[in-house]
């Protein structure tokens, strides 16, 4: 299972992105950049470093990289915040559920009938087994 915040702290630690693909040229096969001009990963002179040079990624791979170093926080950090309001909101709704089933107790038939009071029953029966 992965941590968020330790996910979230590996891509603050990680050059500032955007990140970019530069391409190389004449020999050299290229690489990437970070936002600050940093160069994170070069793939490489061919001539020079050849059979040792790194292989260029196929473009859906450049940008797969490239974007990942910005959607990864954006996607962590709003998942940590839709957790954080879905535990809000089933807090909630048990808080609810606890009320309005005190306050079913003391409900006669002529007010709720005993279908509706099962009814009742089922619909807030999960909300204490979460």
């Amino acid at each position: 299972m992965r941590d968020a915040e330790k996910d979230l702290k590996m891509c603050e630690e990680a050059t500032p992105g955007p990140w970019r693909w530069e391409d190389g040229e004449g020999i050299d096969v290229g690489r990437f950049v970070g936002s600050n001009g940093k160069i994170i990963c070069d793939f490489g002179a061919s001539e020079y470093y050849h059979p040792t040079e790194g292989t260029r990624p196929e473009w859906n791979d450049e940008k797969f990289i490239a974007e990942a170093r910005t959607a990864l926080p954006h996607w962590i950090q709003r998942a940590v915040v839709a957790e954080a309001e879905v535990e809000r909101l089933k807090n909630t709704m048990r808080s609810m559920s606890g009320s309005l089933i005190a306050w079913s107790m003391h409900l006669d038939d002529t007010v709720l009938t005993p279908l509706q009071f099962r009814e009742l029953q089922r619909i807030t029966k999960p909300l204490f087994e979460a």
